[in-house]
């Protein structure tokens, strides 16, 4: 294996290598592979950017598409800092480059350049032509003072200075959808879990408060209103019955002693009213066992009337003409 092989990632997981930095080069020039691409030296853990490590094994060397014009290659480069950063400015960058990696997203709008011998600092739409080729550019904030592109190339920090992404030798899968769901799924359903003895708790509290002898005891008094005694000693007997410690239930208690005299005089009343319609069904029950048993003597009577005359020749129930004495039935 070569020493100047590399490996490439373009999202952290999958790997591919070793290729060399002119297959990395030529790649990126024909758009198979993203500006911003990471690469690492094969045996090594630390990742950088294609443009950094190109610039790095060849600072005269810029990486990008082929169509570019040969002053645009070796005059128009730039180093970019985005406004705000810590991190130091990366490059030198063509233009092609600067706006492929402005439409890939890997440099903000906001983004700056400083062209290579110069310290002045524009807005990269300046650079592109602003007008028709990015959005409107944000204005320029606090950028380095009267720093030389050419000084930033030289002093650019070693690659063991350099913060960059380690990719550890196994990389963990990423998160299905499915997984997200059983994993909120599990949440909710402990989350319901604890609300559910909450609930009954409340239920239950709220059941013992509830004066359960309150709807008899209303009975009670709607029907003493109305005359009915008996019905309403019924109703808070009821009442005592369901919940005698209730409030309720204590005047149903209280209710019924104060009616005790009325409930006595209304029971001694019902009891003669129903002896007397008693007494009455019994003499009608009588009279018509009576009417009943007329009517079957009548009835008797008739048959054998009947019964005689059908059997007599004379048609008086005797047996007169027959030799013997006359017999009536």
């Amino acid at each position: 294996m070569a020493v100047d092989d590399f490996e490439v990632t373009v999202d952290g997981e999958k790997i591919v290598g070793p290729v060399t930095l002119d297959q990395v080069r030529r790649g990126i020039e024909a758009w198979k592979l993203p500006p911003d691409v990471r690469l690492r030296r094969v045996g090594e853990t630390t990742w950088r950017t294609a443009p950094e490590v190109l610039a790095r094994a060849s600072p005269k060397t810029e990486v990008g598409p082929a169509s570019l014009s040969a002053t645009a290659k070796t005059a128009d480069r730039y180093m970019i800092h985005t406004p705000g950063s810590t991190a130091p400015p990366v490059g030198p960058f063509g233009v092609g480059v600067i706006k492929a990696m402005l439409d890939e997203g890997s440099i903000l709008e906001g983004a700056t350049a400083c062209k290579v011998g110069e310290s002045t600092w524009v807005p990269v739409a300046e650079i592109l032509g602003a007008a028709g080729q990015v959005r409107g550019a944000t204005p320029v904030a606090e950028e380095p003072e009267a720093l030389d592109c050419e000084v930033l190339i030289d002093e650019a920090p070693s690659a063991s200075e350099v913060a960059a992404p380690t990719v550890p030798e196994t990389t963990a899968s990423p998160k299905s959808p499915t997984s997200d769901f059983w994993t909120r799924a599990t949440v909710f359903l402990w989350i319901a879990l604890g609300l559910v003895p909450l609930v009954g708790f409340v239920i239950a509290v709220a059941l013992a408060w509830q004066d359960k002898a309150e709807p008899d005891f209303a009975k009670c008094v709607q029907a003493e209103a109305k005359g009915d005694i008996l019905g309403a000693e019924t109703a808070c007997n009821e009442a005592v019955t369901h919940d005698p410690n209730s409030k309720s239930g204590k005047a149903a208690t209280a209710k019924l002693n104060e009616m005790k005299s009325a409930i006595a005089k209304a029971k001694a009343e019902k009891d003669a009213t129903d002896a007397q319609a008693a007494a009455e069904k019994a003499a009608k029950d009588a009279e018509e066992a009576r009417a009943r048993a007329a009517a079957s003597e009548a009835a008797m009577r008739d048959l054998r009337r009947r019964v005689s005359r059908s059997r007599s020749p004379s048609g008086d129930g005797g047996c007169a003409g027959m030799g013997k004495p006359p017999h009536g039935y």
